[in-house]
């Protein structure tokens, strides 16, 4: 199977690649060219460059793409117009696109699953809700979407810039009563495996099957770190809610797990 993620630099990405590397797979990124120049299944990408986009695909010749890459808006927008115009007609093709909880941020009120309406009011929240849209009108059940939560991993930037800030003595700005579930970058590469291999279809939310506040989880990371950090706790007047559970019973058990299991696996190499 030939797979091409685009933003396979990226935290999601890198997870992406090691659990796929049976297959065939090649990946693009943007700016680490030290990193990547060397190797000869990474390809440099611009969002803005639409024909290299073209001349990738049409020399690549991927029977999956999966899209986690990051940029801007516009330019990821026509660069996904461009993506559907290859993958006409080529019914064995497949695309899996990672959305974001944010396409419901404009409507907080409660938690939201798979097949609720997509209510967004943020840039990032349209430009997302916009891409999901014109990717399913395109391909149809073709267009697999994975609408991912707040994203942690052992190496990934939250992590590292709350340890730093911990250590300088920088206040980590936290708040109260803003409920989310979370993800890990691996969580979400054990199910893009499983859609492929099981020719999975449609919509999917990857993340804990509960729920707790921002400043709550980021006390917790603390903990298990060991750190006492300083938070600059914020409260609004109502509860909000930005995360997106699953309603889906067709995935292994393993992907179903709590926010004390994401911590248990995020640190269970990590060295305090």
């Amino acid at each position: 199977m030939k797979i091409l993620i685009l933003g396979a630099s990226g935290l999601v990405g890198r997870a992406l690649r090691q659990k796929l590397f049976a297959e065939d797979v090649c990946g693009t990124y943007c700016r680490q060219i030290d990193a990547y120049h060397a190797d000869d299944k990474m390809f440099r990408l611009d969002a803005t460059d639409g024909n290299r986009f073209t001349e990738l695909l049409q020399a690549v010749k991927p029977q999956v793409i999966i899209s986690c890459m990051r940029g801007d808006f516009a330019a990821q927008l026509c660069l996904h117009r461009r993506l559907t115009k290859f993958l006409k007609g080529k019914e064995d093709s497949r695309l899996i696109y990672f959305s974001t909880a944010n396409v419901f941020d404009n409507s907080l009120t409660a938690p939201h699953y798979e097949n609720d309406t997509l209510d967004a009011k943020s840039e990032y929240g349209v430009f997302k809700m916009q891409c999901e849209a014109l990717l399913r009108e395109a391909l149809g059940s073709r267009c697999v979407i994975l609408r991912i939560p707040e994203v942690w991993g052992k190496d990934c930037p939250r992590l590292s810039a709350m340890k730093a800030m911990a250590k300088n003595g920088q206040a980590i700005h936290v708040y109260e009563n803003d409920f989310l579930n979370y993800t890990l970058d691996s969580q979400i590469a054990d199910c893009v495996q499983e859609i492929l291999q099981k020719d999975l279809r449609g919509v999917f939310h990857v993340g804990t099957s509960d729920m707790c506040s921002h400043a709550e989880f980021r006390r917790k990371i603390a903990k298990q770190l060991h750190l006492a950090p300083l938070f600059e706790a914020e409260r609004s007047e109502e509860n909000a809610f930005q995360a997106v559970l699953t309603a889906r019973s067709d995935l292994p058990a393993a992907q179903y797990f709590t926010i004390d299991m994401l911590l248990d696996r995020l640190f269970q190499s990590e060295s305090v």
